[in-house]
């Protein structure tokens, strides 16, 4: 973000888009981190060794819902909790109206390759 807030804070940038035949509804947004081999395959909610909702974000708050096409982006602040668990692996999860269970995706640490 720029100008940077107090600190120079990281952002988690989530980018959800409908690509279905239907219109959808987000309704809540993960984090999870899976600690066995069959977990991480598996990757669900309840195989999850630790899960939190994501309550505190900037952006269009949920239930969002979404035409077929759209996409909406939220932003999350880092914290130390979420610095922890992101040099261990970390997914993010978003559930949808549609979905029986939520739809991961694996967070990259951005910051590492620019400096590199």
């Amino acid at each position: 973000m720029m100008p940077p807030g107090p600190g120079n804070p990281s952002f988690l940038r989530i980018t959800v888009r409908n690509v279905g035949s239907a219109p959808t509804t987000i309704t809540s947004y993960s984090l999870h981190s899976f600690k066995s081999f069959r977990s991480k395959f598996r990757k669900r909610d309840f195989d999850a060794a630790e899960s939190a909702v994501i309550a505190l974000y900037k952006g269009k708050q949920c239930p969002v819902k979404l035409d077929i096409g759209e996409q909406v982006d939220v932003l999350m602040e880092h914290d130390s909790y979420f610095e922890e668990r992101l040099n261990e692996g970390l997914w993010v999860g978003v559930t949808h109206s549609f979905g029986r269970w939520a739809q991961f995706a694996k967070i990259y640490d951005g910051r590492k390759k620019s400096a590199q």
